[in-house]
């Protein structure tokens, strides 16, 4: 059994689907992260853990995580403007044990700390990288791109979202940016296009 950050991408559909139909508003919207992602990301790290499952679609240590993209993302998100706290503070252990409980960024951090034993330089070169950025604001819109390029373009993540009324998808956008790409035909390494409301 595998995880990944396609399956993530699934569950905030699904929240999103729920938001299309008039479920949130937008005085939900921190309290979806905050709250809801923080606790579906607690149960997939129990369940990755507990059955040990494999990272999918992962690109080992040049990726960056085994499992997850968003929970970075909407971390760094959390971070911008902060008055005292850095990218460079992920690189110290002991700022990120207690930066966890307060920060999704740190909680991450944490988490990998975790279940990965040597150096984050070693690990995961991408995420002691990211440390070297200056702003959580750059790191944040460097996320984004790296979430659209890494998850939302690849047809082996999109390929498994249920589109319809709710979640649409514009194929002829889809075919010509996978002709443009040249991934046209390709297994698994296509694009989407543009998924949209």
């Amino acid at each position: 059994i595998d995880y990944g950050s396609g399956h993530e991408a699934n569950f905030i559909c699904c929240l999103l689907c729920l938001d299309l139909v008039g479920v949130f508003d937008e005085r939900d919207s921190a309290a979806l992260v905050l709250l809801v992602f923080n606790r579906y990301l607690r149960l997939m790290r129990r369940l990755q853990v507990e059955y040990r499952l494999e990272p999918a679609g992962s690109r080992g240590s040049w990726g960056l995580d085994d499992y997850h993209h968003l929970a970075f993302y909407w971390g760094a998100a959390q971070l911008v403007g902060h008055p005292h706290v850095r990218p460079k503070a992920a690189r110290v252990k002991d700022m990120v044990d207690a930066l966890a409980p307060s920060y999704i960024y740190f909680d991450c951090m944490h988490f990998i700390n975790t279940v990965k034993s040597c150096s984050l330089a070693e690990h995961s070169p991408l995420l002691s990288d990211i440390t070297n950025v200056k702003t959580w604001d750059k790191v944040n819109s460097g996320l984004l791109k790296m979430y659209k390029h890494d998850v939302l373009s690849k047809f082996a993540v999109v390929q498994h979202f249920l589109f319809g009324e709710l979640l649409t998808l514009d194929a002829d956008e889809a075919l010509k940016s996978a002709a443009a790409a040249g991934l046209e035909g390709s297994e698994g390494g296509g694009t989407a296009g543009d998924a949209h409301r």
